[in-house]
């Protein structure tokens, strides 16, 4: 069975008006230069799952650079009984967005 972990960006201005879990991946220098309303900094490396102080029926939503480890944290943490998500294409796709007029 397929989990649908993977969310769009453009559903990041309806998200944050809620009172969720946000959770920025990347390195802090990365979080310094600009980073997202509402998201904490919690380096991929240091982020420890035993560790997170979340109910598992509120709703995680994580974000790094390119999507990827983001992606694999979110399925390790729903394996887990967590509400996980992962923005598809990560912080990259908020500052490269494609213009869909060109396909």
């Amino acid at each position: 069975m397929k989990i649908n972990h993977l969310i769009s960006i453009n559903m990041l201005p309806e998200l944050l008006k809620h009172d969720y879990l946000f959770i920025d991946l990347r390195e802090p220098y990365q979080y310094k230069q600009l980073h997202l309303t509402k998201f904490i900094n919690i380096p991929y490396q240091d982020f420890t799952i035993n560790k997170l102080d979340c109910p598992k029926n509120k709703p995680i939503f994580l974000i790094c650079y390119s999507g990827k480890r983001s992606s694999d944290l979110a399925l390790k943490l729903i394996a887990l009984g967590y509400q996980a998500y992962s923005f598809d294409g990560g912080f990259y796709a908020i500052e490269h967005p494609i213009d869909s007029s060109y396909y």
